[in-house]
């Protein structure tokens, strides 16, 4: 039983989609597992995925943050705590280096963590001043783990990543860890290439390119390599 864990967006989600879709449910029917993870949270991607029967066990969503079933149920989560989501939201304000700031709840983003933070996002106005900063923020708070992903920052509890994500799943529902595969181009895809056998896709950065196993550009591609390393 081989479980293969993909990034959605520019990995899953290409002009390759329909094409991915029906290799991973051949995947699937031969009996092995497939997963998806994203920075989007779960509202989104049940938006994306909910019209194309994707037979995936589990969405990793706000890059592991929350992990759902295929029913919808929750079996995993990881907040910033409130106090902390608070006060790193007043810094990024007081700074006046971002356009906007949202909380993330896992369902949808607002400016109220009322409901629980899973992450913050806050978009730049000058990003050659963001290195600098990110240096006293790091400082500040060591508690969460930031990323620089698609113009926007994103900040979410130390212990998130989809790595760790891939790791509670392991713990929870005893599937073979040595048996994982994943995919994906971009720096949050980052913690799951190197610790797992991992496939960069040909628009990757250089770093997913540096620790994957071999650079793909469709999911028949994979699944042949995963066939061929199995036998």
């Amino acid at each position: 039983m081989i479980t293969l864990v993909s990034d959605f967006d520019n990995t899953f989600y290409t002009l390759h989609y329909l094409d991915n879709i029906d290799a991973i449910c051949e995947f699937v029917n031969d009996g092995n597992y497939f997963f998806l993870t994203s920075e989007r949270n779960y509202t989104q991607m049940l938006s994306e995925t909910k019209n194309f029967n994707i037979p995936y066990s589990f969405l990793i969503c706000d890059d592991g943050a929350l992990i759902y079933d295929f029913y919808g149920n929750q079996v995993y989560q990881k907040q910033i705590s409130k106090n902390v989501s608070k006060e790193i939201f007043k810094f990024l304000e007081d700074s006046h280096l971002f356009y906007e700031i949202w909380y993330d709840t896992g369902d949808e983003y607002t400016l109220s963590d009322d409901a629980g933070v899973y992450k913050i996002l806050a978009k730049p106005k000058d990003y050659e001043k963001i290195d600098e900063f990110l240096k006293t923020f790091n400082g500040k708070f060591p508690m969460v783990n930031v990323q620089s992903l698609e113009n926007w920052i994103h900040i979410m509890d130390k212990e998130v990543s989809k790595s760790n994500a891939i790791k509670e799943l392991s713990k929870m529902y005893d599937f073979d860890e040595n048996k994982v595969y994943t995919v994906g181009d971009d720096v949050n895809d980052l913690s799951m290439i190197k610790d797992y056998r991992g496939f960069a896709m040909k628009n990757s950065i250089d770093e997913i390119k540096k620790y994957a196993i071999k650079e793909v550009e469709t999911f028949d591609e994979i699944i042949n390599i995963i066939k061929e390393d199995s036998k």
